[in-house]
């Protein structure tokens, strides 16, 4: 927790010491930026990371930017870990483009590769006339299964298990070989 909060101070010290017009709304923007981003590496480092229990959650939003307002982007995010599959549904909605990019943990400092392993578009896969979709999510397609794959690459990991804690994998109740269920994504919003 300390960490956390001496992150924050440092963070807090940057801006403060920039070269700015220094108006009431400049300091008051720079504060809420701050206050931003640590909401968004709470959701993304402490809240929602567990590939075993993934949630998507939207990362920005009108209220939380990541720099500047961009409006033709709506993101989400969900932590997955390549030893695990998972089922990825929806329904598309109105997006104009609804795009998955598989990367890796920026967080964590990762060794070796890191940034974008895969980037995949909806338009690549089959689509019910009604929107709906199904893609499968794994290391490998599994023998017999049809429909829509998506491989996840080497590297696609959210973190790797603390050596010093010894943390590890939990038991999921209820997830036969691995297979988990992520919902919520419906891109209705261009």
């Amino acid at each position: 927790y300390e960490s956390w909060l001496d992150a924050q101070r440092r963070a807090l010290a940057l801006m403060t010491a920039l070269e700015q017009p220094g108006t009431p709304q400049d300091w008051a923007e720079g504060y809420r930026w701050l206050t931003r981003i640590a909401s968004l590496c709470q959701d993304w480092i402490l809240e929602k990371e567990d590939p075993l229990f993934p949630t998507i959650f939207r990362s920005q939003n009108e209220s939380r930017k990541l720099i500047v307002d961009n409006p033709d982007v709506n993101y989400w995010f969900v932590s997955i870990d390549r030893e695990q599959r998972y089922r990825l549904f929806g329904r598309r909605g109105g997006a104009p483009y609804l795009g998955f990019t598989i990367g890796t943990d920026v967080f964590r400092a990762a060794s070796g590769r890191t940034g974008t392993l895969a980037q995949h578009y909806l338009s690549q896969f089959e689509v019910e006339p009604d929107g709906r979709f199904e893609i499968l999510l794994a290391k490998e397609r599994p023998p017999g299964q049809r429909g829509n794959f998506m491989s996840l690459p080497e590297g696609a990991k959210p973190y790797d298990w603390d050596k010093l804690t010894g943390i590890a994998r939990r038991f999921s109740p209820g997830q036969p070989n691995g297979m988990h269920t992520v919902t919520g994504l419906a891109h209705d919003r261009a």
